[in-house]
């Protein structure tokens, strides 16, 4: 997995959040990867995900809904 330098920094989407949101976007990227490389572009309000062009968006919210 590649990731790009726009300063902002994946990491931080998932400070103060519940543990399994971040659980949740791995078991997604894993999923993904298994159909090539994807470089994730983290934003200031979400993260891209991207291979030739973004083709998934990623917003974190602090817990999961229920």
């Amino acid at each position: 997995m590649k990731k790009t330098n726009s300063g902002f920094a994946v990491t931080t989407h998932f400070q103060d959040k519940d543990e399994i949101v971040r659980e949740i976007y791995d078991r997604l990227l894993s999923r993904v990867e298994q159909c090539g490389p994807v470089i994730e572009e983290p934003k200031k309000t979400s993260i891209h995900l991207v291979n030739r062009t973004a083709f998934a968006g990623v917003a974190t919210r602090k817990a999961v809904s229920t």
